[in-house]
């Protein structure tokens, strides 16, 4: 069994997983044998490859941070304990693009006096139509 947090890539996310290692046919765990993980590139290049132990429960995880210009497209994660394949997961890699908004502050009064308490409201939306919902918006006034 194979475990990544998700399927979908971003240049510089990192693959978290772990693989799980049971012996056949009593399918105890594979303890203290060593795995190794792989991601290669569905031409066969290999992108990242660490070896490790598996614990006494037959685990053996890893952390593999990807480049910030790795190669779009599809990847392959492997996981081997011995001269045994334990795995295999299919992962893609793609920049994501965040859709486009725009924000709008509007106040209550058309001017302040200094000490005066400024209200306002501001809002966000999608060229799309859509509004931003959960946004968090931080905003600093400065004195010229």
């Amino acid at each position: 069994m194979l475990s990544t947090g998700q399927a979908g890539l971003s240049p510089g996310q990192s693959v978290h997983a772990r693989g799980l290692a049971l012996r056949r046919p009593d399918l105890k765990p594979a303890a203290n044998e060593t795995g190794d993980i792989h991601i290669h590139r569905s031409q066969g290049q290999c992108a990242f490859k660490q070896e490790r132990p598996t614990s006494r429960f037959g685990i053996a995880a890893m952390d593999c941070p990807l480049a910030a210009e790795i190669a779009e497209g599809q990847y392959q994660l492997t996981c081997r304990v011995g001269t045994v394949r334990v795995a295999l997961r299919r992962l893609t890699s793609a920049v994501m693009y965040c859709p486009k908004f725009k924000l709008d502050v509007s106040f209550d009064k058309a001017f302040y006096k200094p000490g005066d308490l400024v209200k306002g409201t501001i809002t966000g939306g999608y060229f799309f139509g859509q509004p931003v919902a959960d946004g968090t918006v931080t905003m600093e006034v400065a004195r010229r």
